[in-house]
């Protein structure tokens, strides 16, 4: 296990941060809850002082206490009784609008969060998806946001009325009696020594608890998104194995945080017994000696009481912090990454017009620099033209595409456009006039009209359903008892792969592109579902600028031109005939194939 570090003061600067902006929209709602919080602690304040009254006013008379002048003195326990039901009552309606409202900021203020972190996470670029754990990410959205939802819905409110009740009750300790609350104050060093010691302790391994916490939701998304690939390789046991050890590790941290709080509590519990009993009897002595009241030693100890219970719910609530501290750095982090630029560029047209120039390009992944993936690669693709690229795995064609949709940029060379360096537009624009068409494609849980609509949201049914036609889309979905309206399932369980495709296809011809890619678009497919798709392909690759992957060699040879590649690196090009003829790395991958 990793060694934990001191949490640093920031920590606590972060959470108190991010709740502020996050109730920049409710700052009136805030103000008001404050106010009436104000006015619960005075009414506690007040309920100690008139229990304090009614006890003297009950036995004041048999140790010869003299009543005041004023006509608040002058009241009895009928008085005082009845003045304390009417604090309860404020106490209680302004309790319930100060609560209430402190939750609704708080659920605002994390629904807020949760809104801008799956912004961010939307316009982060590939380089950062490729280096973290889509399980991790997933645990800051949702696991993280809900640690500091709660905390934001109690914590907060609970902070800062103890700590007022806190102050206040030390200041009527010291005006009732101050010899007792030096006493109080002399104790309350230690307890406070202990509670820092023991909060650093436990906010030293709070961050380490989320991490491990994030790690094991990485663990457990993976093993249920691939449960396919882990029952047919028989990989139970393993996932189960890893799946253990990584709750093992989590469990081993959140044992020692749970230790030290519960050395924490019982420490301050037994400083604040013995103080107890000794003030117990120090008071008695004093009112013996009639240097106090019997009801202000009351006061005396409903205000210790008050302070005694704000300590030690705010010893808690320094653990708990802790834990926020934690995952608002995690948050912080993900909100502080910088997203892609989506701006809008002075060379963004209505249309692209498909010339598409890799001039000089090379490209390593940013995790693995060391090894080249694309290297100087120069290519054109004339606009309506077919270009295929082929080559064994590993050749660099799929990154090629990712470079084209500028999912990644490259290292040196560069992409254009129209005859324009390609960051010269936007990256909605760019994207915006492509589509792919890829052999793992995945569908959305909507239905199947919702999944063809993403190729362009706001599209009327009308266009949905000419689409599918388009993509022989039709012959499947028109039978089914709910149509357009059926519900894909996760990731499209509930169709097969060349339904998948053809859905896939008709999202793209809804979304007319000017460049299309087919990156194995039917590789994995029987002979009479690639015969659908292909020719739902041939409608969509007309009069458009199109680049199609494939290791099926069949498939490309009616290509406008034909691009090898091996080793992230282009070695021959030409039409089907002009590179079987030469007897090349072209002739021999046709010859190996069927």
């Amino acid at each position: 296990m990793p060694e934990a570090t001191d949490a640093q003061p920031s920590s606590f600067r972060t959470v108190v941060s991010l709740y502020l902006s996050m109730i920049k929209g409710s700052r009136p709602l805030f103000i008001c809850s404050m106010a009436l919080l104000a006015v619960s602690l005075l009414m506690y304040l007040g309920a100690a002082i008139a229990v304090g009254k009614l006890v003297d006013g009950t036995i004041g008379e048999h140790l010869g206490i003299e009543k005041g002048t004023s006509w608040v003195a002058e009241w009895g326990i009928n008085q005082w009784a009845l003045f304390l039901i009417g604090l309860a009552l404020v106490n209680m309606v302004s309790s319930f609008f100060e609560g209430s409202w402190f939750q609704i900021i708080g659920e605002r203020a994390a629904a807020k969060l949760r809104m801008q972190l799956f912004d961010r996470l939307m316009h982060l670029p590939m380089t950062f998806f490729s280096n973290n754990r889509s399980g991790d990410l997933s645990s800051r959205l949702l696991s993280d946001v809900a640690l500091l939802q709660e905390g934001w819905i109690n914590d907060v409110r609970n902070a800062l009325s103890y700590t007022v009740l806190a102050f206040s009750s030390v200041a009527m300790l010291f005006v009732i009696s101050p010899s007792l609350a030096v006493f109080v104050f002399l104790v309350t060093l230690p307890v406070v020594a202990i509670a820092v010691w023991f909060g650093r302790k436990i906010g030293a391994y709070a961050r380490l608890v989320q991490d491990q916490l994030g790690h094991t939701t990485a663990i457990t998304e993976e093993a249920i998104h691939g449960i396919h690939r882990v029952k047919t390789f028989t990989n139970e046991k393993y996932e189960n194995d890893k799946f253990t050890r990584s709750m093992t590790s989590y469990m081993g941290t959140a044992e020692r945080v749970a230790r030290h709080r519960a050395a924490l509590f019982s420490g301050i519990s037994v400083i604040l017994m013995a103080a107890s009993v000794f003030l117990m009897w120090y008071g008695s002595r004093q009112i013996q000696q009639g240097k106090l009241s019997p009801g202000d030693f009351t006061s005396f100890m409903f205000f210790l009481g008050f302070l005694g219970n704000a300590g030690g719910l705010l010893a808690q609530l320094l653990g708990r912090t802790h834990r926020m501290a934690g995952a608002a750095e995690r948050v912080r982090d993900l909100l502080q990454q910088t997203p892609e630029s989506h701006t809008v560029s002075k060379q963004d047209a209505p249309s692209m017009r498909g010339d598409i120039e890799f001039r000089h390009l090379s490209f390593a992944y940013p995790e693995r620099k060391d090894i080249s993936i694309l290297n100087d690669i120069s290519l054109h693709l004339e606009p309506g033209k077919c270009v295929a690229i082929v080559g064994p795995s590993g050749a660099g064609k799929s990154t090629l595409t990712s470079i084209l949709f500028r999912l990644f940029e490259p290292d040196t060379g560069e992409l254009l456009i129209d005859g324009h360096p390609a960051h010269d537009y936007s990256l909605d624009w760019v994207r915006g006039q492509m589509a792919m068409v890829s052999q793992e494609l995945m569908l959305f849980g909507g239905s199947i009209e919702e999944n063809i609509a993403y190729g362009r949201p706001g599209a009327s049914r009308e266009e949905v359903i000419e689409a599918a036609r388009k993509a022989n889309a039709l012959e499947f979905i028109e039978p089914l008892p709910d149509g357009f309206d059926t519900p894909c399932g996760d990731r499209g369980v509930q169709f097969s792969g060349g339904q998948r495709q053809r859905i896939a296809i008709a999202r793209a011809i809804l979304r007319n592109p000017a460049v299309l890619v087919l990156d194995e678009a039917t590789s994995s497919l029987d002979s009479k579902n690639e015969q659908l798709v292909q020719e739902a392909l041939e409608s969509l690759i007309q009069q458009r600028t199109t680049l199609i992957i494939a290791h099926r060699l069949s498939t490309v040879r009616q290509a406008d031109k034909i691009i090898v590649m091996k080793e992230g690196r282009i070695i021959e090009q030409g039409s089907h005939q002009e590179l079987y003829a030469a007897a090349g790395f072209y002739r021999q991958l046709c010859d190996e194939q069927p």
